[in-house]
């Protein structure tokens, strides 16, 4: 079902889209995106975003945006465990799959691996998410997204309510990730796993690098001897997984990471 099917524009969609637009930061608008999701009928909702080319491979974990109403065990179970390595709809999504991923018609349906399809199993049986479905928002080289809804209704409740709301779930998931990416004191939430984890003197060689300026430099504008600041540049190379300035500066521009310093 596409995102243009007759029922979007309702009058939910619309009073959505109003209080969205009127929304001040990341979790005031992502209320209004989890309102409206209850009131299409599913119990929950969660959205991450994952900065897909920083560093090494699995190397950030996701930042969730939960509603009240998605089991708080589950996401405790699947942060702990680390389960994120193994997640189909991760998976996907890196491997550029933008449509609605049904759980358990997958689980039946497509080639999982063993520790993919108990991820699903765990879900249903120790947290009572009888069903879900993940929207992919975006897949690029730089950023993953996207979000799940799930229900506790048995399967015949939940294709109908797919049936009569899909298209308005895809609709308002795309839009609430167009607003928390329009601008940096927003996206910034998903990057607090990198940006906790930087030093002192790696905040101030990425603010200096981004510069542009020789490292000769570097004591003036950072109080950082160049063999010092060589030394913090090559620490930011390893853990952003980058062999040079050129390719640094890239990523720091692109992420907008000395924005979000």
């Amino acid at each position: 079902m596409g995102i243009s099917a007759p029922g979007m524009y309702s009058t939910q969609v619309a009073d959505f889209l109003v209080a969205l637009g009127m929304s001040e930061g990341l979790e005031q608008g992502f209320e209004q995106l989890a309102s409206l999701v209850s009131k299409q009928g599913f119990d929950g909702i969660v959205y991450s975003a994952m900065p897909a080319s920083l560093g090494e491979a699995g190397l950030f974990q996701p930042v969730f945006l939960a509603s009240h109403d998605f089991s708080k065990g589950f996401l405790n179970h699947y942060d702990e465990a680390e389960l994120w390595q193994n997640d189909f709809t991760i998976d996907r999504i890196q491997r550029g799959q933008l449509g609605p991923m049904d759980w358990a018609k997958e689980l039946e349906e497509s080639e999982m691996n063993s520790a993919q399809k108990d991820i699903i199993r765990l879900a249903s049986s120790d947290y009572q998410i009888t069903n879900g479905i993940s929207i992919p928002t975006q897949s690029d080289p730089h950023i993953i997204a996207g979000a799940s809804v799930t229900s506790c209704e048995p399967r015949p409740v939940f294709d109908n309510l797919l049936k009569s709301s899909l298209s308005t779930l895809q609709f308002a998931v795309h839009r609430f990730h167009q607003f928390a990416f329009s601008h940096t004191s927003k996206t910034q939430r998903f990057y607090l796993p990198l940006i906790d984890e930087l030093s002192a003197s790696e905040r101030q060689m990425i603010i200096f690098i981004a510069t542009g300026k020789p490292l000769k430099q570097s004591k003036h504008y950072t109080n950082l001897s160049p063999t010092r600041a060589s030394n913090v540049l090559s620490k930011l190379y390893r853990r952003m997984n980058v062999s040079n300035a050129s390719e640094l500066c890239f990523l720091l521009g692109h992420h907008k990471i000395v924005e979000m310093l």
